[in-house]
């Protein structure tokens, strides 16, 4: 068929097809444009734009980095002193360094309590110590928590359930400064530790001896 013929031709097969066979197309609709994005700034805005005017990105990556190892080293020194092998070195002992009952304290149920923590070793074997002797009615103890986030200096603080039985202090280091002439502790704020709560004094601060002390405390018949 040429192209001639075909205008003739299409009212015939129009004829021919039920109404069924077409369908209606909706009306074509303009294209839809996305908008051009806005002109990219030169300078993105907000924060520091420290690289903008430190003359070295070096610099900026070296000084954070020896800033977060000082601050890091200085905290560990705090909490967990090391060797330059990175080995834990306990400390020497800092208060009532002494292998005997102290003489001018009498052996009074109620009177002395010691503040041990779960996390630490040292504070295990004063616990074993006072269970062992029988001495959980004589001598006083607290657990402490372990959350530097919360204590002032080191980790040790007091939960609720677990009070301070002194001042009622929020964290060792308060029951440092409370039992320090001044009012005002310079040191490691280390468990176990043994105080005198008649007196405020600190007895000891190290475990050896505390254990010493304990296996010489003998609480008078009656008392």
């Amino acid at each position: 068929m040429r192209a001639s013929h075909m205008p003739s031709a299409l009212p015939t097969l129009l004829l021919l097809c039920p109404a069924g066979a077409f369908v209606t197309l909706p009306p074509l609709r303009a294209a839809h444009v996305a908008p051009r994005p806005a002109a990219v700034h030169a300078k993105a805005g907000g924060g520091l734009r420290l690289l903008e005017w430190i003359p070295s990105q070096k610099l900026l990556v070296g000084t954070a980095k020896f800033t977060w190892t000082t601050l890091w080293k200085t905290m560990i020194s705090e909490l967990a002193p090391q060797s330059p092998d990175g080995e834990y070195v306990r400390p020497a002992p800092q208060r009532g360094s002494g292998a005997r009952w102290p003489a001018n304290k009498p052996m009074v149920a109620g009177r002395y309590h010691v503040y041990v923590g779960n996390p630490c070793p040292w504070c295990h074997r004063v616990s074993i110590t006072l269970a062992l002797r029988g001495l959980d009615g004589a001598v006083g103890l607290t657990r402490l928590a372990n959350d530097p986030e919360r204590a002032s200096r080191g980790g040790w603080c007091f939960d609720d359930s677990a009070p301070d039985p002194l001042v009622g202090a929020a964290d060792l280091k308060a029951v440092y400064d409370t039992v320090t002439p001044g009012g005002a502790y310079e040191g490691r704020c280390t468990a176990p530790l043994l105080v005198d709560l008649q007196d405020g004094e600190i007895i000891s601060n190290e475990s050896a001896d505390i254990i010493r002390m304990l296996n010489e405390f003998d609480e008078p018949a009656g008392s």
